[in-house]
């Protein structure tokens, strides 16, 4: 989904004012007035409402992704593991997630990366505040470059975070390596 409709959504839920959102509502109504608040005004719950989002936003990908990994594993493994005495989670752990392991090492460095590089979540719910609590690498890079005007100094964050991707992307392979044996 488009990270503006999802903040636009996000916003609308955890509203403060004029009207409370969902969430301050649903505290309301639940007897627990002492947690309204508003939510995307504090460094710390803006941060976590922003992970949330983020979640949620990717959790229909991950799906999709795990999905076509479980319905690529054979039936007849399955059945062969049956007929051997496994059945639920040792047959999870002994069959499906060997056979989904290349899978889930993708759905894993995707993930990782993707919360590395969050920019148009961030800007689109908070602007990257209050403060800078929400102020992602993304967003420094964007406004050093084409903000402040620094685009030296700006590239050359582009290129750590860049560096940071390919460091996290090769400490999994070497894990996931190192695993097999």
């Amino acid at each position: 989904m488009p990270a503006v409709a999802v903040a636009q959504l996000f916003s609308k839920l955890f509203e403060y004012s004029p009207q409370l959102g969902f969430v301050n509502d649903l505290l309301v109504t639940l007897n627990l007035d002492a947690y309204v608040q508003a939510w995307l005004a504090q460094g710390e719950t803006a941060f976590g409402v922003l992970v949330l989002m983020d979640i949620w936003r990717s959790m229909g990908f991950y799906a999709i992704i795990l999905y076509t990994g479980l319905i690529d594993v054979p039936d007849d493994v399955i059945e062969a593991a049956r007929l051997d005495g496994a059945s639920g989670f040792r047959l999870v752990t002994s069959i499906v997630l060997p056979m989904i392991r290349p899978i889930l090492l993708s759905a894993v460095i995707f993930s990782l990366n993707g919360t590395l590089k969050v920019f148009e979540s961030a800007v689109a719910l908070t602007g990257g505040g209050p403060g800078n609590s929400t102020t992602m690498l993304t967003m420094y890079m964007y406004n050093t470059a084409f903000s402040y005007g620094e685009y030296g100094y700006g590239s050359a964050i582009a290129v750590y975070l860049l560096i940071m991707c390919l460091i996290v992307t090769l400490l999994i392979y070497r894990f996931a390596r190192k695993n097999v044996s």
